[in-house]
């Protein structure tokens, strides 16, 4: 029986491809409402990013069957370069006049 040395397994794995991932080691893939908060997340980033010091507005209207996200700068008396973001929407139990009956 040939011994495996630490020489011969790395260079086993090309050969193994996928084999050689870890599955407890990989990230769990996001659900659809998580996927959106981070993709909002980076929404906000990037605007803070090319206008430092504009005020930045994000509404976000979840009605469970309906999704709206808005992104606006410098919108009534908020102070120059905060960010502030609002969520409306049956989903965060704040009912809008699109989810009353």
């Amino acid at each position: 029986m040939q011994k495996m040395t630490r020489r011969a397994a790395l260079a086993a794995i090309p050969a193994m491809g996928a084999v050689a991932t870890v599955p407890a080691m990989a990230k769990p893939a996001l659900s659809p409402d998580e996927r959106i908060e981070a993709a909002i997340e980076d929404l906000k980033a990037a605007v803070k990013a090319k206008l430092p010091d504009a005020a930045i507005y994000v509404r976000e209207v979840n009605e469970i069957s309906r999704l709206s996200v808005m992104v606006m700068t410098d919108v009534g008396d908020q102070e120059a370069g905060t960010v502030k973001h609002e969520r409306a929407g049956l989903a965060y139990g704040k009912p809008t006049r699109f989810g009353e009956s």
